[in-house]
């Protein structure tokens, strides 16, 4: 018997597949009226004057504009890009190039169109994700009405492609492994969050994965110089470098937008010297936590939730429309549930992990690092009481002999 099945009567009125309906739809309900709000006041995509409003989709739009205009490298000079904002603001763009021929085609488009359609597609590849993840349809809608989810929607950003990518190459690991090679190569145009991937994949023997994820990352960046000119690449890293003066160094960007500890620690007037230090000796112990998981015959669902947690906690840049991500591992740990349950502490965790960004919004105060380690500590508790219920189970099991080399089976 498990937490989220329903064998005998439940004590309580309603069941927690129930209380996940009531929760998606309120939340939902909410956002509509947002909307509703936004397009009678002329705030949200198109402000009153015609003009795309002060939101974060103008970058990528833009950049698609200058892409076909024929002006690719200026996509990486923020003035560029001010001309088609409101006000003439100057966002940063400091993707790679490969992520160039992604947003090429918005640029054939007006600016609503483009929008409606960015949004359209990338949040039904994030609902998607999430139903191959676990296709129970309260689960989806539960993902639909994540806060972070809704940022994404009304800013118009990339957060849930990120957490598309993640779920998909998770779910597909195992399963197709070149599949999920490509996918990890489409994630490396958030490069932050990908760097403790290649050494996961090499540890638990993912040969397969490794080499697609490696191929497909060569594939888009020959293909993006040939269609940009190798030269993208030297106005890339201009933008990188002037992106982490300003987005790293100076404060030039809000530290309560940073969600890392490093922005934390900022945000609370800590040096940088000591912020960089802090932040290292937050982020190394959970690297080697992930790395042992993974090395670990723990449940997949709990290794799969704990990459993505551990992405986005590692990172010293992270923003909220990022952490749309969290429904990725959230996800993962529902469907352990079915196979042990979830105690209420973990629920009232996965709740508030999920709920935290929703705060951030109203209060601009940074919650990232506290949403992370919510999970991580649902995740670290399920692993332990695992561990223990294995090693009673078959003594010896869980030394370091018998650790995996090879990667364990997916369970359906």
């Amino acid at each position: 018997m498990t937490a989220l099945a329903s064998a005998p009567p439940p004590a309580s009125r309603f069941s927690p597949w129930t209380l996940m309906w009531i929760a998606a739809l309120g939340a939902l309900a909410g956002y509509a009226y947002c909307v509703w709000v936004f397009l009678d006041s002329g705030q949200w995509w198109i402000n009153a004057t015609g003009l795309p409003a002060d939101l974060d989709f103008v970058c990528f739009w833009s950049a698609g504009r200058l892409v076909i205009d024929g002006a690719p490298l200026g996509a990486y000079t923020p003035d560029s890009l001010a001309r088609w904002s409101e006000d003439a603001r100057s966002y940063p763009f400091f993707y790679p190039p490969a992520y160039l021929l992604l947003v090429a085609p918005l640029g054939l488009l007006p600016f609503t169109a483009a929008a409606a359609a960015w949004v359209g597609a990338t949040g039904a590849a994030y609902l998607a994700a999430v139903r191959a993840i676990l296709p129970r349809a309260p689960v989806v809608a539960l993902a639909a009405a994540a806060p972070a989810a809704f940022f994404n929607v009304y800013v118009g950003q990339n957060g849930l492609l990120t957490a598309a990518l993640f779920g998909g190459a998770l779910v597909l690991l195992d399963r197709r492994p070149i599949a999920a090679g490509l996918l990890i190569a489409a994630l490396a145009y958030k490069p932050h969050f990908g760097l403790l991937i290649p050494f996961l994949l090499l540890l638990t023997g993912r040969w397969r994965v490794f080499a697609s994820a490696t191929a497909g990352l060569l594939a888009l960046n020959l293909l993006a110089a040939a269609a940009f000119g190798p030269q993208v690449f030297g106005a890339f890293l201009d933008g990188m470098t002037a992106a982490q003066n300003q987005l790293l160094e100076t404060g030039a960007l809000p530290w309560w937008k940073v969600q890392s500890l490093y922005g934390a620690t900022r945000w609370l007037d800590i040096p940088a010297p000591l912020a960089w230090t802090l932040h290292a000796a937050f982020a190394l112990p959970l690297a080697g936590g992930l790395l042992l998981l993974w090395r670990s015959r723990a449940p997949y669902a709990l290794q799969a939730a704990a990459l993505p947690t551990a992405a986005l906690l590692v990172s010293p840049y992270s923003a909220v429309y990022d952490y749309a991500v969290l429904m990725i591992p959230a996800a993962f740990l529902i469907r352990d549930g079915l196979r042990s349950a979830l105690l209420p502490l973990e629920i009232a965790a996965l709740a508030a992990a999920l709920l935290l960004p929703l705060f951030f919004i109203i209060h601009s105060t940074p919650l990232g690092v506290p949403a992370g380690l919510a999970l991580a500590a649902v995740i670290a508790h399920r692993w332990r009481v695992w561990s223990r219920e294995a090693s009673a189970q078959a003594p010896g099991a869980l030394s370091p002999a018998a650790w995996q080399t090879t990667p364990a089976p997916v369970p359906t």
